[in-house]
């Protein structure tokens, strides 16, 4: 089995190895490095270092991406050290058995332009889709020149003075490095959203993320139980948390689901939506004090400049007993 994560880039499905991934982020200040690549759409400072931001799309052969605010950059690790990936959407982790990869043969991909085959490793196909896994270490397999002067130029001259403002904030956040890097262990979660609050799964938990699907009911069932859905072949208990969270629930419709991890049937919570894969310092999470025993989470996170709940799996009691 391995593990990937899904990205999309306009009608295009890839797949990068989820070892590789170091971060999602929402788009930064970036700043032009003058002499670079086309596809080079930045610089920026990652955790204390210059990395190159890449444009995918236009890496691949295609049109020039259009940055917005809400744009993601996907972090990886490369032979020369952090990048990141311009991405329309990052938010789904999969695990896929071997037979889900199939060789790529350049032309086999319609509308695949034939700049890009290089750096297509293989096709793996994921439920009824096709994806395209990235060679991660050739996207950047050029040099980057020192820049011929100190001048930037960023690529947001579209944007905003007040648009311009959240994204240089953005990066002033982005370039902070932890005093003492090589002694923390990050935590990797996945934030998610259920009505209106958001809330974190750590990633160890986590089999994939995965859209819902049609759901048939169990009369008799305990109410958190939205019924079956079909999976991989198989069946899957799929949950609904939101009463145990104290959320109201104006109906069972929930359009994305984490499949856990777990020994006996697979089971699935369903959510709104699955909004990222992040990584956070220990220093982000405050473990709730004796006071808060009734609430079925760890603690909170600091993220995005606001708090997210690490929910609590055992204490939820959603995995089939």
């Amino acid at each position: 089995m391995k593990r990937y994560v899904l990205t999309r880039v306009a009608d295009f499905l890839f797949a990068i190895e989820a070892d590789l991934v170091l971060e999602i982020l929402e788009m930064p200040w970036l700043s032009r490095w003058p002499g670079s690549p086309d596809a080079v759409l930045g610089m920026v400072d990652y955790r204390g270092n210059p990395s190159p931001v890449l444009d995918l799309s236009k890496r691949m052969g295609g049109p020039a991406s259009k940055p917005v605010l809400s744009s993601q950059l996907l972090f990886f690790r490369s032979a020369q050290g952090a990048a990141a990936l311009l991405v329309d959407d990052s938010s789904d982790l999969v695990e896929l058995e071997d037979r889900a990869h199939h060789p790529f043969q350049p032309g086999s991909h319609p509308g695949l332009l034939d700049r890009a085959a290089p750096f297509v490793k293989e096709l793996v196909t994921v439920g009824d889709q096709v994806a395209l896994i990235l060679d991660a270490r050739r996207l950047i397999d050029f040099r980057l020149d020192p820049p011929a002067d100190a001048e930037s130029s960023p690529p947001f001259a579209h944007f905003t003075p007040e648009q311009r403002a959240i994204l240089g904030e953005r990066a002033r956040t982005l370039a902070h490095k932890p005093e003492d890097a090589t002694a923390r262990r990050t935590l990797n979660v996945v934030v998610l959203r259920l009505g209106q609050e958001r809330f974190a799964l750590d990633v160890t938990a986590i089999a994939e993320l995965i859209r819902s699907a049609p759901v048939t009911p169990l009369p008799g069932g305990p109410s958190h139980l939205l019924g079956l859905i079909y999976h991989r072949g198989g069946l899957m208990r799929l949950v609904d948390i939101r009463q145990q969270l104290g959320l109201p629930i104006p109906g069972p419709e929930l359009a994305e689901v984490v499949v856990l991890n777990g020994e006996g049937m697979l089971t699935g919570i369903g959510v709104d939506a699955i909004e990222s894969v992040v990584s956070l310092a220990p220093d982000d999470f405050q473990p709730h004090s004796s006071g808060d025993g009734n609430l079925p989470s760890l603690g909170s996170l600091s993220f995005q400049g606001s708090w997210l709940t690490l929910l609590d799996l055992e204490r939820l009691q959603v995995r089939e007993s």
